[in-house]
């Protein structure tokens, strides 16, 4: 795994450069995200999770470590397996 963070942009710049590269197809879905950082297709909790996790990292304006999250709560969900 690799580190990934996500944050806001820290500029109007940045902003643009971001909607830019979203405009022309640069983006993906949470699932697609999740799906190449585990390597194989995540349940829609998980999905879920990560999406709220992120909209509250927005809200906050506070960056996220999303590969530690993830792996917190994959963890987890094999100990409840």
């Amino acid at each position: 795994m690799r580190d990934w963070i996500a944050r806001q942009p820290e500029d109007e710049d940045e902003r643009n450069k971001i909607r830019m590269a979203i405009a022309m197809g640069a983006g993906i879905s949470v699932a697609e995200f999740l799906n190449r950082l585990l390597g194989h297709e995540p349940d829609a909790s998980l999905v879920e999770s990560v999406t709220m996790k992120l909209e509250q990292a927005k809200d906050d304006e506070e960056p996220v470590d999303i590969e530690a999250y993830v792996k917190q709560l994959t963890d987890w969900q094999s100990k409840l397996a």
